[in-house]
């Protein structure tokens, strides 16, 4: 009687184990995706000819070939693990649904990864069509006429500027964060 208490008390240690797990993947994914691997699809936009998009001063060595290489098998890990989880919490008649349960894992790291990605990527293309705007109006009010290619010459160049100042601060993302909701001032 004493090994089968024993016995159930492991099981729910391991359930236990599992759930801890689960929460501790799901609290990393949230801060790694938005707060460590964003540059990587920055990095993508300025390949594609993007180049005002300001990639940050971190971004090189180390980062720049390990990131990728991990952002890869996050969404392995994850199905690994809800695999793991659903094979000890239900009974192991339930295989194909720890099959199902893995796969909710692994698309919840390609949906983390997408959104916070996107949002950073969005926060970006704001911020310099917001300083664009500012400086067309800027321009057009002083009553110079500025060709759009100088327009987007000199944006590139201060949004650059601006960001990297911020990157040295250490506060890139905030700094970024409010140039992406600023609006244009009026043109009255």
């Amino acid at each position: 009687m004493e090994v089968q208490d024993s016995h159930i008390k492991g099981m729910i240690w391991l359930k236990i184990l599992w759930g801890l797990g689960i929460f501790l993947f799901i609290s990393f994914i949230l801060w790694w995706y938005p707060f460590f691997a964003y540059p990587i699809w920055w990095q993508k936009a300025v390949r594609m000819g993007k180049s005002w998009f300001y990639l940050p001063q971190g971004w090189r060595g180390w980062r720049l070939r390990w990131i990728p290489f991990i952002n890869f098998f996050i969404p392995l890990l994850g199905a690994l693990l809800g695999f793991g989880a659903a094979t000890s919490w239900f009974s192991t008649s339930t295989h194909p649904f720890a099959l199902i349960f893995s796969l909710v894992f692994f698309s919840l790291c390609l949906v983390v990864q997408v959104l916070s990605f996107g949002k950073r990527k969005k926060q970006q293309i704001d911020a310099y069509w917001n300083l664009h705007q500012q400086l067309g109006i800027h321009y057009t009010n002083q009553g110079k006429d500025i060709s759009d290619a100088d327009l987007s010459h000199l944006t590139a160049f201060r949004h650059q500027n601006a960001l990297r100042e911020a990157d040295q601060r250490g506060k890139l993302l905030r700094v970024l964060a409010e140039r992406a909701k600023m609006t244009p001032l009026s043109s009255n």
